[in-house]
């Protein structure tokens, strides 16, 4: 699994301490080797097919935002660029939410490493730029998501409809407050990404699968329809709004 390689790379390195804190230091600002956290082919393969779905049930092609809550080094990302541009959807804006500073302190508490997935907005910048997006088209948000998912923020990035919504941030508490977040720029039809759904209620936690599943039952106007997704563990649904 793409994630537990990542923490192996960061816990299971043979460092403690200092030394521990020194190569996390250096691999945020990416200065060590990275291990993209999502398969690229397969996502953007994923992405195409969810957005042909969206235009063939709306009848038009995409028009609100691609908009992704965990964005680390920015590889999902990247792939939706150039998905976008491929699909020729250049009007879609790209908006990604992050802290940057990797899951916050209380991912303790639902059994992750506080840190873990840290990437600055620097290196992910670097990244995407390396990558071939154009860093003009993406509008990246930084902070916790209890300071940035507010109504000020809707106002200051002028939020309106999002067409696609990539979930990446592990967390039951995260995940939730995202999707509260999302609910009022869901309109009749929505492609919702997430990518850690299925494996945490695999060893008895919760997370994304919970959190999707009591928004749900609190939107009861909107339905949940699977669509194929990327790799076992993950999922995407076509929403609609009856």
């Amino acid at each position: 699994m793409i994630k537990d390689i990542a923490k192996t790379t960061l816990h299971s390195i043979g460092l403690e301490g200092p030394a521990l804190r020194v190569w996390s230091k250096l691999r945020s600002r990416g200065w060590t080797p990275w291990t993209p956290l999502v398969p690229a082919e397969s996502y953007s393969s994923c992405l195409r097919d969810a957005l042909d779905r969206l235009q063939a049930v709306t009848g038009e092609p995409p028009r609100g935002a691609y908009v992704e809550f965990g964005v680390s080094r920015g590889t999902s990302l990247t792939c939706a660029f150039h998905v976008v541009q491929e699909a020729g959807y250049g009007d879609m804006r790209l908006i990604g939410f992050d802290s940057f500073e990797g899951l916050p302190p209380s991912a303790a508490e639902e059994g992750w490493h506080p840190g873990d997935f840290c990437s600055s907005i620097t290196a992910t910048r670097r990244y995407l730029d390396k990558n071939g997006v154009d860093l003009d088209r993406v509008t990246l948000v930084k902070g916790w998501f209890e300071e940035t998912l507010t109504d000020d923020t809707r106002s200051l990035y002028d939020l309106g409809p999002m067409s696609v919504i990539m979930i990446d941030c592990d967390l039951f508490s995260a995940t939730e407050q995202v999707l509260r977040f999302c609910a009022p720029h869901i309109g009749s039809h929505a492609v919702i990404i997430f990518d850690d759904w299925g494996w945490r209620s695999d060893t008895g936690d919760i997370g994304e699968k919970e959190a999707f599943e009591a928004f749900l039952q609190a939107n009861p106007s909107l339905r949940a329809d699977p669509l194929p997704a990327y790799r076992p563990e993950a999922r995407i649904f076509l929403l609609t709004r009856g």
